[in-house]
């Protein structure tokens, strides 16, 4: 441990730097995501939706793309991205969120969008698998940031 301010990749907290990072917050667990489902899919499309398409704006996935978006949550960006690419598969560590997504993409007859619980910070997916990946609100809960960041590039094709 070091008491400098330098940036070395480590946390600094205060003047002491440290390897470890920050203790998980109570957003780091899927109990009060789980519990806050069904207002938060109600309210978060109208905040949410302009970022998605800005993002799919942004990186143009082609038709055959296969796509991740990790910590989806009500599926905001998953399901406005499927019309858009081959596959989405959208990740989430709070099964009621995944529940909103899934009836959401039901009553839009959406066959392409495939969730499933699953930890950001250790994706159930091989190397290489996806064309793009997307995480847009979900990372900062995480309690390994950088995990979370070398998942998401993990799971990226070359070029991705």
């Amino acid at each position: 441990m070091s008491t400098d301010n330098r940036t070395t990749g480590n946390v600094i907290t205060g003047n002491v730097t440290t390897d470890k990072p920050p203790a998980p917050g109570p957003l780091a667990v899927a109990g009060p995501w789980d519990l806050v489902s069904a207002g938060y899919a109600a309210e978060s499309v109208s905040i949410m939706l302009p970022f998605s398409q800005r993002a799919i704006e942004l990186v143009q996935p082609t038709a055959n793309a296969h796509v991740l978006d990790v910590a989806t949550g009500p599926g905001v960006l998953a399901l406005e991205l499927a019309p858009h690419v081959a596959r989405v598969d959208a990740v989430d560590f709070a099964p009621a969120m995944l529940a909103e997504l899934e009836q959401q993409r039901r009553a839009r007859g959406i066959e392409n969008v495939f969730a499933q619980v699953a930890d950001g910070q250790a994706l159930p997916f091989a190397d290489a698998s996806f064309d793009a990946a997307f995480s847009m609100f979900g990372l900062m809960f995480f309690p390994d940031r950088r995990r979370g960041f070398a998942e998401l590039y993990r799971t990226l094709k070359p070029g991705g």
